[in-house]
């Protein structure tokens, strides 16, 4: 028998903003809704049609920029929802749903009412517990229930099309990533973009971020665009600790590559040929302040650098089998773990 309990709430500080606000996560793990929440999740997430202009991560992001030509006159600015998940309607949800019918019903032999029937019934659903007491969210999606990442992306899909159709502005780059909004155009139409965006409803407003010094930061990713070239760099922010896994933890050796894999793949994937050599003279530091030894660093540098050159950056080394991803786990222990 499957014991289920409330959603419990806590927050994660905001360290890179001033005044240090909460964040306010509800995890739904183990109640009552979390089965049928990721239900709804799956079968939304799974069958709509996405925009051009969603990007999935800093990555993609990268690989549309390299493709484009841009005038020497337009400025990038970037647009950031105030939180998102707290301010979406959820009347514009459902109807943002029943729009991609077409498409959602493809993955589901459930009718429309009744699949709206039980989107309804979770979305309002948002009862949770802090601090002993047992409270009600009044407004938006709970962030840490399955179905509300996908709610929270629907939406902005359709604000984006209303921007679109209200304006006839020349804007030769637009992405977004879910409530983050990357676009290019001239300077004088900035604002009129912003309030445009901030008219299709009074809970979702956006700020601005202009480019400074021909540069702007969004995701991973600097942005540099001057007299017509447009470059890429990897970004971290000023909240970035350096601190990953430890040389010295109880973690597989595979774990420990893993990690200079990944920075290395930043480098390589984030940022262009002519910032490489100071990207990577910044991880080789980056990875001896946490512990790693010099010949593991350089031989696993050298590994990841020749594999992504001889193979393409989309190489995938997971193993699948028919299809589905095999996953293996054991307690590791020092030595015990690469006998294994």
């Amino acid at each position: 028998m499957v014991a289920y309990g409330l959603p419990r709430a806590y927050g994660l500080p905001k360290i890179h903003k001033d005044g240090c606000p909460l964040r306010i996560i509800v995890s739904c793990i183990n109640s009552p809704l979390y089965a049928l929440s990721s239900f709804l999740h799956d079968t939304i997430h799974e069958n709509i049609v996405f925009p051009k202009s969603h990007v999935k991560n800093s990555y993609q992001l990268v690989n549309e920029l390299r493709s484009i030509n841009l005038d020497s006159n337009v400025q990038f600015v970037s647009f950031d929802v105030v939180s998102l998940f707290t301010n979406v309607p959820l009347k514009l949800a459902i109807k943002s749903v029943e729009r991609r019918w077409d498409s959602i019903s493809e993955g589901t032999t459930i009718p429309l009412n009744e699949f709206l029937i039980g989107l309804k019934f979770v979305l309002d659903s948002t009862y949770f517990s802090f601090n002993g007491c047992v409270y009600k969210q009044i407004f938006g999606t709970p962030m840490g229930s399955p179905v509300s990442p996908t709610i929270a992306d629907v939406v902005p899909q359709d604000l984006e099309d209303y921007v679109f159709h209200t304006l006839n502005y020349y804007i030769p780059v637009y992405y977004r990533y879910v409530g983050d909004v990357l676009l290019a155009t001239n300077r004088e139409y900035i604002d009129d973009i912003l309030e445009t965006f901030n008219s299709f409803h009074n809970r979702l407003q956006f700020t601005k971020e202009e480019s400074n010094n021909h540069s702007i930061n969004f995701l991973d990713v600097s942005i540099i665009f001057n007299h017509g070239s447009l470059s890429c760099d990897w970004y971290r922010k000023p909240t970035f600790s350096g601190r990953y896994l430890s040389y010295y933890s109880h973690h597989s050796t595979a774990h420990k590559r893993g990690v200079v894999f990944g920075l290395v793949d930043k480098v390589v994937q984030l940022s262009d040929p002519q910032y490489h050599e100071k990207n990577l003279k910044f991880v080789i530091n980056c990875l001896l302040d946490n512990g790693y030894l010099v010949q593991f660093i350089f031989s696993n540098i050298t590994r990841r650098r020749l594999k992504k050159f001889s193979y393409g950056m989309d190489n995938n080394e997971d193993v699948e089998t028919n299809g589905k991803k095999v996953f293996y786990g054991s307690l590791c222990k020092v030595g015990f773990g690469e006998i294994l």
